[in-house]
């Protein structure tokens, strides 16, 4: 529909596109309710999880793609339907007036003046008709369709208990809608105190938590309650991921900015130079060398200013991949429970990392049972293989334990978490805390990868110099 007018094609795609996504949403919502290796109470729970996951999804993508649209066009179709709605309420409000008394008098019944309470006498006195074994067989026919349908054995018992009650005391409940005020006083001077007991009981049965079918009422109210934890956690989730997406997007962005960057760059210099003379290191020396060669004042100042624009351009590139890594590695280590000092907290892709001779973070148990130091690993960025020196073990490679504990005593941010933790650090020493390194590695959209687990000790040197350090704080 390339050719045809705006006022056709705009519809005709925007029918065409909501199919399409409804079909796709569809599907993997289905998918995730279809899950057989799953109980069918959690195969319910992860299908919601899941239909709250797509509409966070699709919301998203409509506030990134459509900045400034998004979520104005929302907020106003939600008002919209909701005038639209409403009018249409008040339409059925009114027509549904004039059909329910005309089906109320098609419905009358003699010595019941009210439907509703008729039509209870009329239940209760078929579930009478039934006797025993006909009432414990309906009853165990209605739990089995419950449960069927999804609900557990036990929500499905305390519904059914329910209905039951009330087509047991059908008579009596239809006796006080029609004239409340008789039946109690009827209730109160009939009834004996063996019958108020029993009434007392079966009601107590049925309806008060903690009971034999109030239970049922109880476990529906933990499974929504898990559900809702559920979504809640996928919520948190898809904003964890479409964080990192959006990194991913700014990093494509700095790659292409630093690429039109250098273009610029390699057709402005002059023979007989390469990129490399304009690299940070040997700038200075190659403006002098411009400057002695003859070219203007203007010249020099023009390459100077695009090999620094494609020096920034590089380093804003390299930013945003470790901040890549930072935020997908933190992000791995708060769904394993870990918790982040404050001090080691990443700090954005726009300021610097932590720096050299610097740990790339610190996770610790809420229980005190493991510290983990990982290695963030960003992009296409890999766990380096060259050897550096340490204090005390000789050369020692990324994300090694001679490495790490050497790490340990030059980043001034541990030996102040343990100096503001000193049951902590006692817990480490006696070997009740468990060290371990692991690297986390965000190479594409999506969820950081753990590898690399390696558990260590603090040896006697690190120790005695940890505590000097600590004893100067």
């Amino acid at each position: 529909m390339t050719g045809a007018p705006a006022g056709l094609r705009a519809p005709v795609q925007g029918l065409v596109w909501l199919a399409a996504y409804a079909w796709s949403d569809l599907v993997i919502v289905w998918t995730a309710y279809g899950d057989r290796s799953l109980p069918r109470r959690w195969r319910m729970a992860e299908g919601r999880a899941m239909g709250e996951q797509v509409r966070g999804v699709r919301q998203d993508a409509m506030t990134v793609t459509t900045p400034g649209t998004e979520p104005v066009a929302r907020n106003t179709f939600r008002i919209i339907s909701l005038a639209v709605g409403a009018l249409m309420l008040t339409a059925c409000l009114w027509y549904g007036t004039r059909l329910a008394q005309d089906i109320g008098t098609w419905l009358h019944q003699p010595d019941w003046p009210y439907f509703f309470a008729g039509l209870l006498h009329q239940l209760a006195q078929w579930w009478d008709s039934l006797g025993l074994p006909g009432q414990i067989l309906v009853t165990a026919l209605a739990v089995l369709v419950l449960a069927w349908g999804g609900l557990s054995v036990t929500a499905a018992l305390g519904a059914v208990g329910v209905g039951t009650w009330a087509l047991a005391h059908g008579r009596g409940i239809a006796t006080f809608l029609q004239d409340p005020a008789t039946a109690t006083r009827s209730y109160a001077t009939n009834a004996t105190w063996e019958q108020v007991l029993l009434d007392g009981a079966d009601f107590a049965l049925t309806f008060i938590p903690g009971s034999a079918l109030g239970l049922g009422t109880c476990a529906a109210a933990r499974t929504t309650a898990e559900s809702v934890a559920l979504t809640r956690a996928a919520r948190r989730e898809i904003t964890g991921l479409t964080e990192v997406n959006n990194l991913f997007a700014q990093r494509d962005a700095a790659k292409a900015a630093r690429q039109a960057a250098e273009k610029r760059l390699k057709d402005a210099i002059p023979p007989g130079y390469t990129m490399t003379d304009f690299n940070s290191k040997k700038l200075g020396r190659t403006i002098k060398r411009l400057e002695g060669a003859g070219y203007s004042r203007r010249q020099v100042e023009a390459l100077r200013t695009a090999a620094e624009q494609a020096a920034t351009s590089r380093s804003a590139e390299r930013r945003i991949a470790e901040y890549i890594g930072e935020r997908g590695g933190e992000q791995a280590l708060a769904r394993r429970g870990y918790e982040i000092p404050e001090s080691f907290h990443t700090t954005g892709p726009s300021t610097p990392g932590p720096g050299s001779h610097r740990l790339d973070g610190m996770g610790v148990k809420p229980d005190g049972s493991q510290i983990v130091f990982p290695e963030y690993k960003g992009g296409t960025a890999k766990v380096s293989t060259t050897q550096v020196p340490t204090r005390f073990e000789g050369p020692a490679a990324q994300a090694t334990p001679a490495y790490v504990r050497d790490r340990m005593l030059t980043d001034p941010r541990v030996a102040q978490y343990f100096h503001d933790n000193p049951h902590m650090w006692q817990s480490v020493k006696e070997g009740r805390t468990r060290l371990l390194i692991e690297v986390y590695s965000t190479p594409a959209p999506g969820y950081a990868q753990a590898s690399g687990k390696t558990y260590f000790s603090l040896t006697p040197q690190v120790i005695q110099a940890m505590e000097e350090t600590m004893a100067t704080l």
